[in-house]
């Protein structure tokens, strides 16, 4: 038993789902974190300072979705 085979070889491809998973979860917090953003700028009546910066910290959740969606697809489709 080759303890670094075991720990770094590939993984087989009943893998690549956990690949969509990731890529819906993040997908689902950018919305969220869209969604809030948006709502709490109107209600508490924020200037355009406020929503540039709530985009810029959406923007990471939108990174990992599409991370995720590539590795997905390039994991499903060799």
């Amino acid at each position: 038993m080759n303890v670094m085979e075991d720990l770094f070889s590939p993984l087989s491809k009943k893998y690549c789902v956990w690949f969509y998973y990731l890529s819906v979860i993040s997908y689902i917090f950018f919305i969220v974190g869209v969604l809030g953003a948006i709502i709490y700028g109107v209600k508490n009546n924020k200037g355009f300072g406020y929503y540039g910066t709530a985009a810029v910290a959406s923007l990471s959740y939108f990174v990992m979705y599409f991370q995720n969606r590539l590795l997905f697809s390039m994991c499903v489709h060799p």
